[in-house]
C-alpha cells in the first residue's frame, strides 16, 4: 500500500509540476520549456531555450517548493529572461550567475533573498522589474551595468544593508549622485539607499518626481530638501521614515501620494506649497508627533485617513480650496483641539473626526452639502455645533447617522466670528494677532472668513496693523 502512495505522490508532482526525485541527492524538473536541477550542495542550474515563467511561490511551483535548500543559481545560455517571482524568498540564495542570454529580471524576481550578496546586473541586463530585489538584506552596494534601459519602481526596497547605489557612466538612461539613483529619462529620483548614513539631504535641482518608495524606511535622516523642479512625490516616498522632522514641499508640487510620509513618527512640521491639489490616502498617517500644518491654497481633496492618528496636532486649517475631506481623514488625532473649515467644503467624509477628544466645538460653513456616517463620532468633548448659514439650510444637509451627539439646544445658527478672532476660537487674544502674522509672512493660511474677522481696521489686508489692534485689544487698552 506504502509503494502505491508513492508512485501517486511522484506521479502527481510530474503531472503538476514537472518534477522528477531523480535521486536522493538530486531534484529535476521541467518549467514551461526550460530544464532544471537541484543538486545536493544547493546549486539549482536552469537550461534550455526561453524565458523563466512567472512563478507563484504560494503554488509551490517549479523549484518554489525547495526554496530554502537553494544557495547557488546558474542560469545557462539560451534562458532570455527571468520572470516575476522567480526566486522569490530564497532565503538561503548567496550567488546567481546568469548567461549573457539573460536580458531581463522581472518584478520581484530576487525579492526576499535575505543572503544575496551581488545583484546580478549583468551587462546583458536591459530590463529590471519592480521590487526585483526587494528584501535582500545583505547587498551592501549595486551597480546597474550600462546595458539597463528600464528600472522599475523600488528596485532595492527595503534592503537594510544598502549604503549606495552605482551606475556605469556609459549608462544613457540612468545614473548616480553620491549613491542615489535616479532615472534620466523621465527625471526621477529611483531609490535612496535605507541604510545610506546622512541625516540631512538636498534633492537635486531638476528632479521632478519622487519614486514610489524611495525613500522607504530610512531611519537616519532627519530633514530632505526638496528642489522647485520637484512636481510629484509618489507613492510611500518616505514611508517609514521614523528619524524625519520636517518636510517642506516645494511650491511646484501637485500631488502628495498615497502613504507618502506615513509612519514618519518623528515628523513635527509639514509645510505645503500652494500647488498642491491633492493629499492622497494615507499620505501622513501615524505621524504621532506632528504638531503644525499648512496646508497651502490649493488643495481640493484630503484622502482617506491622511492624517489619522496624528495625535500632537491641536490646530488645523483646511483651506478654502478644499472641497472634501476623505473617511477617517483626521481620525484619532487625540490631541485636536480646533478645526477651521474652508467656505467650499461640501463633503466631511465617513469617520473623519472620530475619535478626536479633544475638540469641544465644530464651525460648519454653509456650503457643507454632506455629512457622512460616524463623522464625528465618539468625540467626547464636542459640546457646541456653530453653523454660518440659517437653521433652514442646515436642514438641508445630508446628515448620516452617528455623526455626531450635540444637543440642540447647542446648535447655534447664522454664526460670524467676532471681529479679531483670526483662529475662531471663539475668543479674542494674542493667539489671533500671531496668527495675523504669520499669515502676513506667508507662514500660515487663513480662510477667508478668517481674513474677514482679522481685517479689525477694515482696510481689506490683515497685516500687522491689525495684529497690534488685536494685541491692544487683548491687554483692555480698546
Amino acid at each position: 500500500m506504502k509503494r502505491i502512495i508513492s508512485f501517486i505522490l511522484c506521479f502527481l508532482l510530474v503531472l503538476n509540476f514537472g518534477v522528477v526525485l531523480a535521486s536522493a541527492e538530486e531534484i529535476n524538473g521541467t518549467w514551461g520549456t526550460l530544464n532544471w536541477v537541484l543538486d545536493a550542495e544547493g546549486t539549482l542550474t536552469i537550461s534550455g531555450k526561453g524565458k523563466i515563467n512567472e512563478i507563484n511561490p504560494y503554488n509551490d511551483e517549479a523549484w518554489s517548493l525547495y526554496a530554502e535548500d537553494i544557495k547557488t543559481v546558474i542560469i545557462e545560455n539560451g534562458v532570455t529572461y527571468i520572470g516575476n517571482r522567480a526566486f522569490y524568498d530564497c532565503s538561503n540564495l548567496t550567488d546567481v550567475t546568469l548567461a549573457d542570454s539573460v536580458f531581463a529580471i522581472g518584478d520581484e524576481a530576487f525579492s526576499s533573498c535575505n543572503k544575496l550578496k551581488n545583484a546580478p546586473i549583468s551587462n546583458s541586463i536591459a530590463h529590471i522589474g519592480k521590487d526585483a530585489f526587494w528584501g535582500c538584506h545583505s547587498l551592501t552596494s549595486v551597480t546597474v551595468s550600462d546595458s539597463v534601459q528600464y528600472i522599475g519602481n523600488s528596485p532595492f526596497n527595503y534592503c537594510k544593508s544598502l549604503t549606495s547605489i552605482n551606475v556605469s557612466e556609459a549608462n544613457t538612461h540612468y545614473y548616480a549622485v553620491d549613491g542615489v539613483l535616479f532615472c534620466k529619462d523621465t527625471s526621477t529620483l529611483v531609490q535612496y539607499p535605507m541604510s545610506k548614513t546622512n541625516t540631512s539631504y538636498t534633492i537635486p535641482e531638476g528632479t521632478v518626481t519622487i519614486g514610489e518608495f524611495a525613500f522607504l524606511k530610512n531611519t537616519n535622516l532627519t530633514d530632505v530638501t526638496m528642489p522647485d523642479s520637484l512636481t510629484t512625490v509618489s507613492k510611500g516616498a518616505f514611508s517609514g521614515c521614523k528619524s524625519l522632522e520636517s518636510a517642506i514641499v516645494g511650491d511646484n508640487v501637485t500631488t502628495i501620494g498615497n502613504n507618502a510620509f506615513n509612519d514618519c513618527s518623528s515628523l513635527k512640521t509639514v509645510t505645503l506649497g500652494n500647488k498642491v491639489t491633492l493629499i492622497d490616502d494615507f499620505a501622513f498617517n501615524e505621524c504621532y508627533d506632528l504638531e503644525s500644518l499648512n496646508l497651502g491654497s490649493s488643495v481640493t481633496t484630503i484622502g482617506q485617513y491622511a492624517f489619522s492618528s496624528c495625535e500632537s496636532l491641536k490646530h488645523v486649517t483646511i483651506p478654502d480650496s478644499v472641497v472634501t475631506i476623505k473617511e477617517g481623514a483626521f481620525s484619532s488625532c487625540n490631541g485636536l483641539e480646533s478645526v477651521i473649515f474652508g467656505n467650499n467644503l461640501k463633503t466631511i467624509g465617513k469617520n473623519a473626526f472620530i475619535w478626536c477628544n479633544a475638540l469641544t466645538k465644530i464651525i460648519i460653513p454653509d456650503n457643507v452639502t454632506t455629512i457622512e456616517n460616524m463623522a464625528f463620532y465618539d468625540c467626547d468633548r464636542l459640546d457646541y455645533l456653530y453653523y454660518t448659514g440659517s437653521e433652514e439650510q442646515w436642514n438641508a444637509i445630508t446628515i448620516g447617522p452617528d455623526s455626531f451627539y450635540i444637543l440642540e439646544e447647542n446648535h447655534f445658527f447664522n454664526y460670524s466670528p467676532e471681529a479679531g478672532d483670526a483662529n475662531m476660537d471663539g475668543v479674542v487674544d494674542n493667539l489671533d494677532a500671531v496668527s495675523v502674522l504669520k499669515y502676513s509672512v506667508d507662514i500660515l493660511y487663513l480662510t477667508e472668513a478668517s481674513l474677514n474677522a482679522a481685517d479689525i481696521n477694515g482696510d481689506g489686508i490683515a497685516d500687522n496693523l491689525d495684529a497690534a489692534l488685536i494685541l491692544k485689544h487683548d491687554a483692555g487698552l480698546i
